[in-house]
């Protein structure tokens, strides 16, 4: 991914597995791994920034309408949770154990300012749009 772009490498980088089968290879090989979390940003935000990405209908939609308060403070609680996801690996990758309770204390402290802790949707639903 950090190689020159050519066009040898622009066709390694399209056999690059897609999202749902690397989140499955991670939960397979590394269980401990938090990739639930990583799902449900996968459920709630990955239609909706391809869009605003390829200039979808919700660049164009928002762009016209304007951005609700609601929907910017529920992106802002998932890119706070995209970091405590993120502290958690660091913590796994720096071997400190779960038990010491650093990231729930934090998320505790911190929980009006992440996404809810249980998914307000049911399991095996169709991802938002």
């Amino acid at each position: 991914m950090l190689a020159e772009l050519t066009r040898e490498t622009a066709k390694q980088a399209s056999k690059i597995p897609m999202l749902s089968r690397m989140l499955d290879e991670i939960e397979a090989k590394a269980a401990h791994v938090p990739v639930a979390g990583l799902r449900e940003f996968k459920h709630y935000s990955w239609k909706p920034l391809s869009s605003y990405v390829h200039g979808g209908i919700h660049a164009v939609h928002r762009h016209g309408r304007g951005f609700p308060m609601e929907l910017a403070l529920m992106q802002i609680r998932h890119s706070n949770g995209l970091l405590g996801l993120a502290g958690n690996l660091l913590l796994i990758i720096a071997g400190v154990p779960a038990e010491a309770g650093v990231m729930t204390g934090i998320y505790k402290e911190f929980a009006d300012c992440l996404p809810p802790a249980e998914p307000p949707y049911p399991k095996k639903t169709e991802p938002a749009h």
